[in-house]
């Protein structure tokens, strides 16, 4: 927020629903069948998700052109 790339919200409530998605993210991807496939959706979902707390969201993420296949370490 302080570097202007997201827009200023209030910090609390973003924080125990960033946690939240990420914590429910990975409870999924434990319990599921395919944990890869499950890991490669979620990735794909949150890359998105954060992307779009951006104050201008770039063409790659709204796309398609970014995804796990392009952030995967």
């Amino acid at each position: 927020m302080d570097e202007g790339l997201i827009e200023r919200m209030p910090i609390d409530p973003l924080s125990y629903v960033l946690w939240g998605t990420f914590f429910e993210a990975g409870v999924y991807i434990a319990n599921a069948d395919d944990i890869s496939a499950a890991r490669e959706e979620t990735i794909e979902l949150l890359v998105r998700l954060l992307a779009g707390l951006r104050v201008q969201v770039p063409a790659a993420y709204t796309d398609g052109q970014v995804g796990y296949s392009t952030v995967r370490p």
